[in-house]
């Protein structure tokens, strides 16, 4: 199981961004989330044509196939259930973008483990990024 933002785990930083040119102002080697893959669709293209990882919010199997058809690295939900439908799915077509579960406290994570998702996020280790 994947795991970001716990404080005994180095991991990249990750940086909300929804303009191209924020991009700009992140650090090196961090994960880019964007919240909307139809929205930000150039952040995402952008995002694998330079070797950028990035991860997108989705709210359903339809966002899901579509972020991962755009290459995204990680597939982020908020919701549990809708994160182990979308882990199904993912499973079956056996993609590359990791399904991973937004957590507002470290305690989750037992229970993420338990319901199979690829993965946890830490809601707080997601900063915002500030455009150029």
């Amino acid at each position: 199981m994947l795991l970001f933002g716990h404080p005994l785990i180095q991991t990249e930083q990750w940086f909300r961004v929804d303009l191209l040119s924020s991009i700009g102002s992140t650090t090196p080697n961090c994960t880019i989330v964007i919240a909307d893959i139809e929205k930000y669709a150039d952040i995402a293209r952008h995002c694998k044509e330079n070797g950028v990882d990035f991860a997108c919010e989705v709210n359903s199997i339809r966002e899901a196939v579509i972020a991962n058809a755009l290459n995204a690295d990680y597939i982020l939900c908020r919701d549990k259930i809708q994160a182990v439908e979308i882990q199904k799915v993912a499973n079956e077509y056996l993609w590359s973008a990791k399904v991973i579960s937004i957590i507002d406290d470290e305690n989750d994570i037992e229970n993420i483990a338990k319901l199979g998702i690829d993965g946890a996020v830490i809601n707080s280790h997601i900063k915002s990024c500030l455009p150029k």
